[in-house]
């Protein structure tokens, strides 16, 4: 990189700490407003980082406090359209393995791939400590005492976390099994 190109990336640096001083704040509550879940506005938060980020000639912006708010806007729509889809995808998958389960015998009833697939849909919709719980118990078939000391914490907390994570994924499984009656005009 040469020194005009390393000047053009230090102004944008530069311009880049003086948006988030100025119009962090601003761009926080238009988060707010947009998602509920502390998780998902952390999430669009970072996506907004990185498109500005990214973005070159910041300082020719005009009205920034405009663009910040169509900027927040879309990465808040892109993301929860993203999670709606992914969200159903993953009710689609529980429904087709519920389906394919009904007739299988208790042996048949993951292979391995299966159970890799099971294992990332959990990580991926229950949170570090609730997909880490209900791994260790019916995964791995620890018992309550082991899977807690394996946590490091209390034996109520680690009841906690799998009657949460477990109640979500009846949740999921639930909704995709309404979805489908609702399609076949059942409900």
């Amino acid at each position: 990189m040469d020194q005009c190109e390393q000047d053009h990336v230090a102004d944008d640096s530069d311009i880049l700490m003086k948006i988030y001083q100025q119009y962090d704040e601003f761009i926080q509550s238009v988060i707010r407003f947009s998602a509920r879940n502390a998780e998902d506005r952390e999430d669009i938060y970072q996506e907004v980082f990185i498109a500005l980020s990214v973005k070159s000639d910041l300082d020719g912006i005009r009205d920034i406090k405009g663009y910040l708010f169509r900027l927040v806007v879309n990465k808040a729509n892109e993301f929860l359209r993203r999670k709606i889809s992914q969200e159903l995808r993953f009710k689609e998958y529980v429904k087709k393995q519920i389906d394919k389960t009904e007739n299988q015998s208790e042996q048949e009833l993951f292979s391995v791939e299966q159970m890799d697939k099971a294992v990332e849909m959990i990580r991926e919709y229950l949170s570090e400590k609730e997909s880490e719980a209900v791994l260790l118990r019916f995964k791995h078939h620890y018992g309550n005492e082991q899977a807690a000391q394996k946590m490091n914490v209390k034996k109520e907390t680690l009841i906690r976390y799998v009657s949460v994570g477990l109640k979500k994924l009846r949740q999921i499984a639930k909704g995709s099994a309404s979805a489908d009656k609702e399609r076949r005009g059942t409900l």
